[in-house]
């Protein structure tokens, strides 16, 4: 296995009396990773504590060889982050939004215009990047957020449920833009609870049931075992 970028030992969390996370063991390498489960497995629940937004009740975490209890902010600046749930400011257009992102990681004000315009054009809103994002579709508003995610070009992107909402056509190419992010010399992990998205996309698979780690491996052997069957969890 290539080098990890995600650790975790003992990982648990509970949300007082709920236990979303119990006895959660990773060690992940370089790659496409999909964490997958059912509705209510424990998965965003999973990213927020590898991002430092949650504190894990107990256990060991390290993200890109740095301990997220005492290394929060160097790691933040390294990953991005695509939430399930949409946060755009709609009164903004994507070009103001994307130069702020980058100028919020630290990218100088003009570089941050440039960066800015060509991530918006790596994923497709390049025509409507002068449009207020209050007036875009559901796709182009996924592909904003994606764009948001990897502006300042982070080793490492946690994806959401980036697919959530959208038609056959926009899940083709929200897909295609998360398999050529690994060119790009990006890590990704990517939260789905349909397992077509995963086989399109991943090397490595996490599966996640009740809180707990059912099987982690290369996707190809996940495939060859008989592991993975059906297509959709839940």
């Amino acid at each position: 296995m290539s080098t990890p970028i995600l650790e975790t030992a003992g990982l648990g969390h509970a949300y007082g009396d709920i236990v979303a996370l119990q006895g959660v063991d990773l060690s992940v390498g370089e790659g496409t990773v999909g964490l997958v489960g059912a509705n209510g497995a424990g998965k965003t629940t999973l990213i927020k504590i590898l991002l430092g937004i949650l504190d894990a009740t107990v256990g060991d975490i390290h993200v890109l060889g740095g301990n997220v209890r005492t290394d929060t902010l160097q790691i933040r600046s390294h990953v991005g982050y695509m939430p399930e749930e949409s946060s755009l400011p709609l009164s903004q257009t994507a070009a103001d939004f994307l130069v702020y992102a980058a100028e919020l990681a630290g990218i100088p004000p003009r570089a941050a215009r440039q960066r800015g315009s060509d991530v918006l054009t790596l994923v497709g809103l390049h025509e409507e990047r002068f449009r207020y994002m209050g007036e875009f579709s559901t796709g182009m508003k996924q592909r904003a957020m994606l764009a948001q995610a990897i502006v300042h070009d982070p080793d490492l992107v946690f994806l959401d449920e980036p697919t959530a909402g959208l038609d056959p056509e926009g899940r083709e190419e929200m897909l295609e833009l998360i398999s050529r992010l690994g060119s790009f010399g990006i890590n990704v992990l990517v939260s789905s609870h349909v397992l077509t998205d995963i086989e399109r996309v991943c090397d490595w698979v996490v599966m996640l049931d009740g809180g707990r780690v059912l099987r982690s491996g290369p996707l190809s052997g996940l495939v060859d075992s008989g592991v993975i069957e059906v297509q959709v969890l839940g």
